[in-house]
């Protein structure tokens, strides 16, 4: 069972907000999920990232004033 969802905008532990552009399951290893990460020279760089690696944008908690 994934916790995100194709198309939902996640953070990394790094802290880039990215957009999860596929997804993959395992039966020994945790999911995996396709993120397009922005790259040093502003184009749209393609990485795998572990599922305990990102947190849901709409989950994040609000900053306090």
């Amino acid at each position: 069972m994934f916790k995100h969802e194709i198309g939902q905008r996640v953070v990394t532990t790094t802290g880039e907000e990215c957009a999860i552009l596929g997804r993959a399951e395992y039966v020994n290893d945790p999911n995996m999920y396709l993120l397009s990460w922005p790259s040093d020279d502003g184009s749209e760089a393609e990485i795998w990232f572990k599922e305990d690696e990102l947190t849901a944008v709409a989950s994040m908690p609000e900053p306090s004033a």
